[in-house]
């Protein structure tokens, strides 16, 4: 089966080499010429110029093209029935793209860069059983249940760079207690993965249960929590995802 991907921009970039491994033909969008013809060249992908015969090509299409172009793109190309849309743009809904799709199928679906190694969690819905095994090289699939928690599903995407900012601060301050940058830099970012394999494995426990059963009486992880709670570290988080998920319910 061919596959068109519509966009090629920084997610697809991280997400191709992920997706190459289902073992589909790629055709790409022009629509960023060096990166579509990188890629091209480095997973043996086509490249076409014109979107519609992208289209008229393929069974299913990735639509990844900024948000505030989604509409205008998508409301441009001739669908038809039997085709399957995953639409990775953000912020714009099932209920504004599905009727600019139709008669093709419509599924929306939010992974991340971490892709590239099979470590995005991406949000999907609807089902869609031919997009599931697609996206399933990319990492744990998350189905949504309704589409009205697609919205702030998403915003964890989209604090999935903040994440990177606590990492990098914490990498500079090993390397500034004398650690070389390379061993800092390994210490930060796996702690933080192994806090987030400890959270989702350990689902039987609540994180408050979690975290108590670790920063105990007079330890030295919680003379570090207490620090960050007296700053008041973790309730900016909460404001920020709020941010974000009404910027993504914003009208486009």
């Amino acid at each position: 089966m061919s596959i068109g991907v519509i966009g090629t921009g920084h997610l697809i970039a991280h997400c191709l080499p992920a997706l190459v491994k289902s073992g589909e033909h790629f055709i790409l969008s022009k629509r960023n010429a060096e990166t579509s013809a990188r890629l091209a060249a480095q997973f043996g992908c086509a490249v076409e110029e014109n979107t519609a015969k992208i289209v008229a090509a393929c069974d299913m299409v990735i639509l990844a093209v900024r948000p505030y172009d989604a509409k205008a793109v998508a409301g441009a190309l001739r669908w038809r029935d039997g085709q399957t849309v995953i639409s990775f743009v953000a912020g714009v809904g099932l209920a504004e793209l599905a009727p600019l799709v139709a008669p093709a199928k419509l599924i929306m679906a939010m992974p991340i860069i971490a892709g590239e190694w099979g470590e995005s969690p991406t949000c999907i819905y609807p089902r869609d059983e031919g997009a599931e095994k697609l996206l399933a090289t990319l990492g744990p699939l998350v189905i949504l249940p309704r589409e009205e928690d697609f919205a702030a599903a998403s915003v964890y995407a989209c604090l999935f760079t903040s994440l990177h900012a606590i990492a990098g601060e914490l990498a500079s301050w090993g390397e500034a207690a004398g650690l070389p940058p390379t061993l800092a830099r390994l210490l930060a970012s796996q702690s933080l993965r192994a806090a987030g394999t400890e959270v989702r494995e350990r689902n039987s426990q609540s994180v408050s249960d979690l975290v108590n059963s670790l920063a105990t009486p007079r330890s030295f992880s919680l003379l570090g929590l207490q620090s960050l709670e007296a700053d008041n570290a973790f309730a900016p988080w909460a404001k920020a995802a709020e941010k974000i998920l009404a910027a993504l319910k914003a009208p486009r």
